[in-house]
């Protein structure tokens, strides 16, 4: 019987170690990298010495070797179409295997991949229907409805003044508001950029018509936090509904008013009105579908028209 080698033992120990600290969906994508290495490891046209510990494996011959075969798709755990990897998860697995490296503590030196192909920004005609959704508050609605639907208006209105990533939204506190709503700072944190530096703030103007969404926003949060006990979290986005949060393998229950941590919630709240914005413009002359993403949406958005007082 042939025992594991060392390095997929210690590949093991790393991503228990790395589970506990990061979310849910994360936490998979490192799993499924790490079943990959170990996939990798089997073969015999990969490189024999990165068998003997993690840091042999994840110097830049054998990553390399390992980026190549999972873009030509032959570490699938199951048969696939013969068709290469996109780039967008060439760049996750560069990440997981940061975070490998980075919880056993070996060097690891991140290669150069191509920047991944951009899907289509949203249009000013599709931004213009998505703003007037999520500012309409609908006549027929719930408590729970409205306050998601306050919380989507800011949302809306914040990324296009701002053009803030979802893990930038995150980041943003109650003090990041400036006096009368007129500024937000935003910490800057580009995507697939490793530079090691904290994220920069950057101090933007608020639109008016952001700005009474955000006054509308702060008021449906102070509601939602009002039956909890103790002082405020101090976080700009707080979740709208009760909902189940997963970290690791624990599960736990975020309730309304809770700050929101997870990228998910804002990036679900977001694709279902841009669902919903589609539907009601379905068979509108000259409406293309509104894209679901909110990385669309913030690739459209126009920080210089908002600083000059111009509605999109």
């Amino acid at each position: 019987m042939t025992s594991e080698p060392i390095a997929a033992v210690a590949i093991e120990r790393a991503v228990l170690a790395i589970e506990p600290t990061v979310s849910a969906s994360r936490a998979k994508q490192v799993r499924w990298v790490a079943g990959e290495l170990r996939r990798a490891l089997e073969r015999a046209d990969f490189p024999a010495e990165a068998a003997s510990s993690l840091r042999a494996l994840l110097a830049p011959g054998p990553v390399a070797r390992y980026l190549e075969l999972a873009a030509a798709q032959q570490l699938t755990a199951m048969d696939r179409a013969p068709r290469r990897a996109s780039v967008n998860s060439l760049l996750i697995r560069r990440q997981c295997l940061g975070l490998i490296a980075q919880a056993a503590g070996v060097p690891f030196d991140p290669p150069q991949l191509p920047q991944p192909d951009l899907l289509p920004a949203a249009s000013g005609q599709q931004r213009t229907a998505m703003w007037r959704y999520a500012t309409t508050i609908p006549a027929t609605r719930t408590r729970t409805s409205y306050h998601a639907h306050v919380r989507l208006g800011a949302l809306v209105g914040v990324v296009l003044d701002t053009g803030a990533r979802v893990g930038e939204l995150l980041t943003m506190r109650l003090v990041d508001l400036g006096p009368d709503l007129e500024t937000l700072i935003v910490r800057r944190a580009p995507q697939h950029r490793d530079t090691g530096r904290s994220p920069a703030p950057d101090v933007c103007l608020v639109d008016e018509p952001t700005r009474r969404a955000l006054r509308r926003y702060l008021e449906s949060r102070a509601e939602l936090l009002a039956p909890h006990t103790g002082t405020d979290h101090g976080m700009l986005w707080v979740a709208a509904n009760g909902v189940r949060a997963k970290r690791g393998e624990t599960s736990y229950a975020k309730l309304p008013g809770m700050a929101l941590t997870s990228k998910e919630a804002l990036i679900k709240a977001y694709r279902l009105a841009a669902h919903r914005v589609n539907a009601a413009m379905a068979g509108h002359p000259d409406w293309q579908p509104l894209p679901t993403g909110l990385e669309q949406l913030r690739r459209s958005s126009n920080p210089t028209s908002a600083r000059q007082g111009v509605l999109w």
